[in-house]
């Protein structure tokens, strides 16, 4: 029976994240809910917005209770792929996304941090933009540093643009060989993006940033 399970997240300053990998500290606490098939088909809950106001309006005590005046929207809930979290960048049919990720149950994350952040400083950020038209059609990757980025070929793992100043330091030493042992990672969150969904911020050594880190 397919059922989807709602985990929200009270994080802050931890010495632990989440994973070696997703840079969002450890929740100091959590709450689960927890909606079976029937109980979706009864309230006729077909869309994750439909879901979302079901859960607001059935559980607001709850709710209330762990995130105060806070609100769940459909752009911060996440779910875990692989060894890494997607979001949504639209409203989608919940038998779209169980489809998607080929499993009876879906597994939403919310995460409310407050206090610290995790930030990417000294490493290069491999970044695929959100709602970018140009070369949408062609797999690319913008590489970021010291607030200056180059778009990179997920194909031949070559500039598409003129490098310069770090990049054109760190090209061959640090950038490429980040680039060959993320390739599949990447071409993954790729294809994720043009199925809509949003995708973590990867680092030259691996690590995930979301806007919750």
């Amino acid at each position: 029976m397919k059922c989807i399970d709602l985990s929200i997240h009270i994080c802050g300053l931890n010495s632990e994240t989440i994973t070696n990998k997703i840079m969002i500290f450890k929740p100091k606490f959590s709450i689960k809910i927890s909606i079976n098939e029937e109980e979706l088909s009864s309230n006729h809950i077909e869309n994750i917005s439909d879901y979302l106001k079901y859960i607001m309006a059935s559980y607001s005590r709850i709710i209330t209770a762990a995130i105060g005046n806070s609100k769940l929207c459909i752009s911060k809930l996440r779910f875990r792929y692989d060894d890494y979290m997607l979001g949504l960048l639209n409203d989608k049919p919940l038998a779209k996304l169980f489809d998607y990720i080929n499993s009876e149950v879906i597994e939403f994350e919310v995460f409310f941090c407050g206090g610290a952040s995790i930030h990417c400083e000294r490493n290069y950020k491999f970044i695929i933009h959100p709602n970018e038209e140009i070369h949408k059609h062609t797999p690319h990757v913008h590489v970021e540093k010291d607030r200056k980025s180059i778009r990179y070929s997920l194909t031949t793992l070559e500039p598409m643009d003129k490098l310069d100043y770090p990049h054109i330091r760190d090209n061959k030493k640090i950038i490429i060989p980040a680039l060959k042992k993320h390739k599949q990672k990447l071409m993954d969150l790729w294809n994720h993006y043009q199925h809509g969904y949003s995708l973590p911020v990867i680092s030259d050594n691996g690590d995930q940033y979301y806007p919750e880190s």
